[in-house]
């Protein structure tokens, strides 16, 4: 399984179900989110998201975004908070990961919570992915701590903002 934090509008979902399906993997990507954006789409923020301004939501273009690409049936929202995501994938039998793209709300707790609530669910030499490293304050802080701490996830690659830590076979 792929598992998402912060769909918004569904494009990372659609990359992460493509890839997926070109690799010819089995499983489907779940998008975890509840599309109300992140502090910074809010009204009166730097990044006021037009959307959400108007309608509170972006899960109508995250929908069509997937309608759009054909890739409905290949990504399953997951529309609520992360915790309570995490909650009910604990709840539900906790199926092992194989890649956690953490891209939510982008302030540190956030960004540490995120990985402390899904880490634990990825598999012997699966991936956890953060985007926006060097774009936001509170992610690339995270990071920098979680490559000094030199534990079970490893840094194994940076793609611009993207930060890819893969969890030791051990």
């Amino acid at each position: 399984e792929v598992v998402e934090i912060g769909s918004f509008k569904g494009l990372s979902s659609c990359w992460l179900a493509m890839g997926l399906m070109m690799g010819k993997v089995s499983g489907k990507a779940f998008a975890i989110d509840h599309f109300r954006g992140s502090p910074e789409h809010q009204p009166g923020q730097k990044f006021v998201d037009k959307d959400i301004a108007a309608s509170g939501s972006t899960r109508a273009i995250f929908d069509a975004t997937l309608s759009s690409k054909g890739l409905t049936g290949h990504v399953e929202a997951i529309p609520m908070a992360s915790v309570e995501a995490a909650e009910e994938w604990r709840r539900r039998g906790a199926r092992p990961i194989r890649l956690v793209f953490i891209d939510g709300d982008h302030s540190y707790e956030a960004s540490a919570q995120d990985f402390a609530l899904w880490s634990e669910f990825v598999t012997p030499g699966g991936y956890v992915a953060f985007h926006d490293v060097n774009a936001w304050e509170g992610v690339t802080r995270f990071v920098g701590e979680l490559v000094a701490a030199k534990g079970v996830f490893k840094p194994m690659f940076a793609v611009d903002s993207i930060r890819v830590f893969q969890r030791s076979m051990a």
